[in-house]
């Protein structure tokens, strides 16, 4: 699913209509499906106002590239002055979306130290979450010290930390068993965050660039870079503790296998063991200035709000989307099952 979401992007700017011809003019992707709300008053337009508008859009080779937006103006032509009413008002909701999902998602300062042990499961829960926000610089260093430093009493005889001492011989089995159930909740939420924005893409269309898909795909994959950025500012700011001694002989030859092989070995078995069951990272500041470090931190001081304009005036300008429907998109709810017209002429009861 992770490795998807790039081929998305690049996926959602050309049809497999469109690929298989040299002479396609534009993709005919979008029209297809509607949030499940307005999906049959949509698809009836689409079959009788706009049956001609429509066909022009789904034939590939059609001679106008931007027929979608013949499709787009008389799909709102035929849409009554309140539900239009009903769209704006969902256009503020997802608006709002980007600047919700900010408070409440991992900063790159967070995912950076967890990636430190577990770097897959970072990147899961980067992707799970569309929208980050910029911590201050010194939120680093407040995480470095929490590496040099031991827990506090009051935390250090809270769950989970006293679940290694209770569990004793179980301790293994307990560790895995909490990485298992970890690794299971960040895939689910990173495959839901996924099949949303695809929703975002191909159910809806962008009102001031309808010949585009992909514009919510690339507000998506864009918040990887800002979490690698955060990866690479932590980084910058510490160095390995120095080993206490040299390996003897005895004990260079006693290590087996390739030096490589080891380091996979410890990179794996690192990424399977939470961090309440890890020992603890010999990791400690970095001494002297980092000016690569404030290069990072002014990086992500511009790219975050950037990050934040982009998605809200991409969400924002989304058509075909009820009031409904938005909460969930928000809410990044499963959604509901889509509804088939009864009819392929249903119209709204209330027109």
């Amino acid at each position: 699913m992770i490795l998807s979401i790039p081929f998305l992007v690049l996926g959602l700017c050309a049809s497999p209509v469109a690929a298989a011809s040299a002479q396609a003019t534009h993709s005919t992707v979008l029209y297809q499906h509607f949030f499940p709300a307005w999906n049959p008053y949509l698809q009836g337009y689409l079959q009788d106002a706009c049956r001609e508008q429509i066909t022009n859009y789904r034939n590939a080779t059609f001679s106008d590239p931007r027929t979608s937006y013949t499709v787009l103006d008389c799909l709102l032509k035929q849409f009554p002055e309140f539900r239009k009413a009903e769209m704006s008002a969902a256009a503020v909701v997802l608006g709002l979306a980007p600047t919700i999902l900010q408070m409440i998602s991992p900063r790159p300062s967070d995912t950076a130290l967890v990636a430190l042990r577990r770097p897959l499961l970072a990147l899961l829960l980067s992707v799970a979450s569309p929208a980050t926000t910029s911590p201050p610089a010194a939120q680093y260093a407040e995480q470095l010290q929490m590496l040099d430093h031991p827990l506090p009493p009051r935390v250090h005889g809270c769950f989970p930390y006293t679940v290694p001492r209770v569990l004793g011989y179980y301790e293994d089995a307990a560790g895995g068993l909490v990485s298992a159930l970890q690794y299971t909740a960040a895939l689910l939420a990173a495959a839901n965050s996924a099949y949303r924005t695809y929703q975002l893409c191909i159910w809806t269309v962008c009102t001031f660039v309808p010949t585009r898909a992909y514009l919510p795909a690339l507000w998506h994959v864009a918040v990887i870079p800002l979490h690698l950025i955060g990866w690479v500012a932590l980084l910058l700011s510490l160095q390995r503790r120095p080993a206490p001694a040299p390996m003897t002989a005895t004990a260079r030859r006693q290590a087996s296998g390739p030096r490589w092989l080891e380091r996979v070995k410890r990179i794996l078995a690192s990424e399977a063991i939470p961090g309440a069951f890890a020992k603890k990272l010999p990791m400690e500041s970095r001494d002297g200035p980092a000016p690569c470090f404030s290069l990072m931190t002014m990086v992500l001081y511009v790219s975050v709000p950037i990050h934040i304009l982009y998605g809200t005036m991409v969400l924002s300008s989304l058509a075909f989307v009820s009031a409904v429907d938005s909460l969930g998109v928000v809410a990044w709810d499963p959604g509901r099952r889509q509804r088939k017209p009864k009819n392929r002429a249903a119209k709204p009861a209330d027109e």
